[in-house]
């Protein structure tokens, strides 16, 4: 079991969204429950994202949209709103949470 397992909502949590007012939401809904959230997007260098990535104690990947289908070797079939950035990013993020528990 993750060493986080048990313990409630994480302290430093990173999540993720385009849109501003969703982003302010989730992050909100964060710190009524006790979480300090670090807000990232797909416009984060690479030194903010290191030391966000050392900081979390939990990912929240908040959904949007369609993954380009290139990152699992299948071509595009209908998948009109993609990020290959952000998926660059929250792909970055997921290894990084593996990587700790």
């Amino acid at each position: 079991m993750p060493s986080w397992a048990g313990k409630g909502f994480a302290q430093h949590c990173l999540c993720f969204r385009k849109l501003a007012n969703f982003r302010e939401l989730y992050a909100a809904s964060l710190v009524r429950h006790g979480a300090s959230p670090i807000v990232l997007d797909q416009t984060a260098g690479e030194a903010e994202r290191a030391e966000a990535f050392d900081a979390m104690d939990g990912l929240l990947l908040s959904g949007g949209a369609d993954l380009e289908p290139g990152r699992y070797g299948r071509p595009n079939q209908g998948s009109t709103a993609v990020e290959p950035e952000r998926d660059a990013l929250e792909a970055a993020a997921w290894s990084a949470a593996q990587a700790r528990s």
